[in-house]
């Protein structure tokens, strides 16, 4: 469309000019009226061109949802979704609806932004809205001062029906507010100590169809005649992970063990009311825990969906039919190109794979949540595997709500969540929650799917645009997200794009403290010096600064704390510590690997290597910085005591994860010493205070005073600043070899020595 308006605006433009200049022999000269004309064209062309450009945005825009509703009343009106597709915020002004080609501007929406992914609800309502049709025949328009942007032909639609874009294609369904009411069960989901009859009604005395499988009823499904026996399913032969076309060689690598044993399960039904006319009510899913009361002490989800959903041909969990008539066809002993291998189901991602289930979820037996959600299958890797990880998303075309019903975290709603095991992901993300990295705390779970225990998992909550948005108050809309040195999506970065951090540093050295400082403003250099503090310390070989890593930034400057631009880090895929080991190198335990010398097998050099880390490396500032944090974090968040804290209260049990963290410590600080090359000793920094708590701060942490005391190990080459946190202070009285010193000042640095020190903080 550009090329287009150029070809034509900007030659005319020029023959317009030309006639208004006409040469004489003493040069050109401009006709009276030129200056005038000139400058109509000019604005017209400027004006032309904005109006363009402000509709390109809105190429991003789609139909996503059309409601019938039953009357035009005012609280009873039709509706449709528009949806912003795009990476960034469109305006939706100049933009219309129509139900004709011939006039697309019959309904102007009201001026407004939409979020990147979101949607708009628009009222059909008033003189020249759009009408939604009952027998169909209805075509709706969407358009900008362009032309149309999205059309959709609408079947006939019932009141209160919509027909909706679903990750598995366009469908009609029924909304809430229809007719026809939902069954009622004589019992609640939840955990019984011993089977009962079930019974259920029809307040409006319809037929209602039910299934115990965890397909959704139709009336092909088992007609209610009375109340069902919900029993303990536990001795019953596994169904599901039966199911062997889930991984790449089943035929020979197939783990008979999923299958064998008999694992526990939940009793699901499903239940509907449908009309003499074929309508439905909504869906009513429930889940009974019979003689299950060990799982009462847990939080316990059940995920229920369709298994055609998610074994089926098109289901996400399956290999998929293209699959296995590939791998039908093919012996595992031929040589094959990988490109040649059709994509599995399980491998695909994004909306198209997407799924509705039902989230059940309690704490302590108690139902928490309980919601229509959509679920995918998580991770890279492990998507190999029998047993997978999910994502679970809260989203209005499902439950009305972008969130969770209730947050199932501390820190504000929760919009999306993943579900996976990994003790040691889980140890790390909650050690680390209070350092200058993004982390995912954690919660221990065990998750039933379609009634079937699966695992006993972790549900973490998704680092996405909406938990940085939530965690450091920041605009959803102005975040961008690079994974493993990829974008999530396609979004622009400002000023500050994610090639700078690897771009500036090659030619600006960074041992000049000018350039450091700038640097600085591309970077959080705080929280880089985190993350690579944390992935020394976990020996973390499967991870480098381009691989396994996770930053984000702001795209445009916000008045908030973090919206600054800065690149800042999150951890990331911390499963693999030490397991990577490149084959070069050999050691008896994980706790002996020195990640500044070895590498891991997918890396191609050691950390002292690395492109951002050796050229700050140059820097005194940055080694300074880097050597305090490093001991900080030693003596806090890898503190045994901290740890085997953690390890209870997440329920680890494998040994081989404490005794890493039991003997780490004396194999790491000296590898810093090393590369850092320091000179001096430790010593013990002893700091107490006549106030508890946390009344100071040392370096870039806040130890809390038990007893009034806290003491760590320090370089003696570099000293520590401690810092008054608490109102109130007088004076530090500082003790160095048996000589005691004090000072009034509320910050102060202090030398280290190898007899150690004690600095005590002294409050009115």
């Amino acid at each position: 469309m550009a090329n287009t308006i150029c070809v034509i605006v900007v030659p005319l433009i020029t023959m317009i000019i030309y006639s208004l200049i006409y040469q004489k022999p003493s040069g050109f000269k401009i006709r009276p009226k030129g200056i005038v004309i000139l400058l109509y064209l000019f604005s017209s062309t400027v004006i032309l061109l904005s109006l363009y450009y402000s509709a390109s945005e809105s190429r991003n825009l789609s139909i996503d949802e059309v409601c019938r509703k039953k009357t035009g009343n005012q609280a009873d009106e039709s509706y449709i979704y528009i949806k912003n597709n795009g990476d960034l915020s469109c305006s939706t002004k100049r933009l219309y609806l129509s139900d004709s080609d011939r006039y697309l501007k019959s309904q102007e929406l009201v001026e407004t932004q939409i979020a990147p992914k979101e949607s708009l609800k628009i009222i059909l309502a008033g003189k020249g809205s759009p009408s939604i049709k009952k027998n169909g025949n209805s075509t709706l328009y969407l358009s900008d001062s362009i032309g149309i942007i999205d059309s959709l032909s609408v079947p006939p639609l019932m009141p209160d029906q919509s027909y909706v874009n679903t990750p598995s294609g366009w469908k009609t369904v029924n909304n809430n507010a229809f007719g026809v009411s939902s069954p009622i069960f004589s019992a609640e989901s939840g955990f019984y100590s011993k089977p009962f009859n079930l019974s259920i009604l029809s307040p409006d005395g319809h037929d209602i169809y039910y299934t115990l499988d965890g397909t959704v009823p139709t009336l092909d499904s088992i007609r209610y005649s009375g109340p069902i026996k919900v029993v303990d399913r536990s001795p019953e032969n596994n169904s599901l992970r039966n199911i062997r076309n889930v991984i790449p060689n089943y035929k020979s690598e197939w783990d008979e063990s999923n299958a064998a044993s008999p694992v526990d399960k939940a009793f699901i039904v499903r239940a509907v009311c449908i009309d003499s006319n074929g309508e439905c009510s909504p869906v009513v899913t429930n889940s009974f825990f019979i003689n299950l009361d060990k799982y009462k002490s847990s939080n316990v989800i059940s995920l229920v969906a369709d298994p055609e959903d998610l074994f089926g041909e098109n289901g996400i969990y399956s290999n998929g039919a293209e699959y296995d008539q590939w791998n039908e066809t093919h012996s595992e002993t031929d040589t094959v190109d990988e490109d040649d291998i059709p994509e599995a189901n399980w491998e695909k991602s994004g909306m198209d794979w997407e799924r509705v289930a039902v989230f059940d979820y309690y704490e302590n037996g108690e139902e928490q949540i309980k919601q229509l959600t959509g679920i995918r299958i998580q991770g890279h890797g492990s998507r190999e595997n029998a047993l997978k990880r999910f994502s679970v998303f809260s989203r209005k075309q499902y439950s009305g709500s972008k969130y969770f019903d209730k947050s199932l975290f501390s820190d504000g709603p929760t919009h999306s969540v993943v579900l996976r095991p990994g003790d040691h992901q889980a140890l790390i993300q909650a050690l680390c929650s209070d350092r200058d990295v993004l982390t995912m705390p954690p919660k221990r779970i065990t998750l039933f799917l379609n009634g079937e225990f699966w695992y006993e998992a972790f549900m973490f909550e998704k680092p996405n645009l909406r938990y940085i948005s939530n965690h450091y108050n920041v605009n959803t809309a102005n975040i961008a997200i690079v994974k493993n040195g990829q974008h999530g999506t396609e979004v622009h970065d400002g000023s500050n794009p994610y090639e700078l951090i690897y771009e500036f540093p090659e030619s600006n050295p960074l041992e000049d403290n000018n350039n450091y400082s700038k640097y600085d403003e591309i970077i959080d250099i705080q929280s880089f010096i985190d993350s690579t503090c944390i992935q020394v310390y976990i020996a973390n070989m499967d991870y480098q600064e381009e691989w396994n890593n996770y930053l984000w930034h702001t795209i445009d400057k916000e008045d908030s704390s973090y919206g600054d631009t800065r690149w800042r880090w999150g951890l990331y895929d911390m499963d693999n510590n030490g397991q990577a080991l490149s084959d070069e190198y050999v050691v008896d335990a994980t706790y002996k690997i020195n990640p500044f010398k070895m590498h891991g097998k997918y890396q191609e050099w050691p950390l002292s290597e690395w492109n951002i880390f050796s050229r700050l490396r140059a820097n005194d500032e940055f080694c300074r910085k880097f050597v305090l944090s490093f001991m900080d974090i030693v003596n806090t968040v890898f503190r045994m005591d901290n740890v085997n804290e953690k390890i209870r209260k997440l329920q680890i049990t494998d040994d081989n994860i404490g005794s890493f963290y039991s003997h780490r410590a004396e194999y790491v600080v000296p590898f810093v010493a090393e590369e850092f090359e320091l000179r001096g000793t430790t010593g013990t920094v002893l700091l107490t205070s006549n106030r508890s708590g946390t009344p100071i701060s040392l370096n870039t942490i806040s130890p809390k005073l038990d007893n009034g005391k806290w003491d760590g190990i320090y370089f003696t080459d570099y000293p520590v600043i401690v810092r008054s946190n608490d109102v109130g202070f007088d004076h530090w009285e500082i003790t160095s070899d048996g000589v005691t010193t004090t000072t009034s000042e509320s910050e102060v640095e202090i030398s280290v020595t190898e007899g150690g020190i004690t600095i005590n903080a002294i409050y009115e």
